[in-house]
């Protein structure tokens, strides 16, 4: 029956169904040409620390840039994180901090932590350097919107690697906005 499938996908000009044991597989694929992902590709590590739901969008140095604060399913609140690394490892955990530019106030749960890996929340681009599939959730303790919306904030994002490399880190000052009517 198998067999009959595969003939019949073939025939039409699909290809077979990939077996799972293939796509995980995918995970530990080669870097693109001229990498070694064991040392990063020789590049100094670093770490650019952006926000966006689907797409990326830079969080500017000089403190113009802007997230918005969602309102998620489990009735929390959160921002986006994204991350683009070079000179690491595609092998990490990721630590978001949000708080207040001085300091004094802490939105984020330290120990909210996100491991990605290669083809499991980091993709490599074709430069070498290894980005966020999509945005990570950054989850804020704050009872409304209003807490936080009009305010600058300062977002950091701690790069930790498995192979215990050095950590790295970008932080960006940022206003939360509230685009919800």
């Amino acid at each position: 029956m198998r067999t009959a499938l595969l003939a019949l996908l073939t025939l039409l000009g699909c290809a077979p169904p990939t077996p799972a044991a293939v796509l995980d597989a995918a995970v530990d694929a080669a870097p693109a040409p001229g990498v070694d992902a064991a040392r990063g590709g020789g590049v100094a590590p670093s770490v650019l620390l952006a926000t966006g739901a689907r797409a990326w969008q830079p969080l500017p140095s000089d403190g113009s840039g802007r997230a918005e604060v969602v309102f998620g399913p489990q009735g929390g609140y959160h921002i986006f994180g994204r991350v683009r690394m070079e000179g690491l490892a595609p092998d990490v955990t990721l630590l978001f901090r949000v708080t207040s530019p001085d300091g004094t106030r802490v939105l984020t749960d330290d120990r909210d932590r996100i491991r990605r890996v290669l083809g499991r929340g980091l993709l490599q681009a074709a430069d070498g350097a290894y980005e966020s599939t999509s945005g990570e959730l950054v989850i804020l303790q704050i009872g409304s919107p209003m807490d936080v919306a009009g305010q600058r904030w300062r977002m950091e994002v701690r790069v930790m690697p498995a192979d215990q490399s050095p950590t790295v880190t970008d932080a960006r000052e940022f206003t939360i906005v509230d685009d919800e009517p």
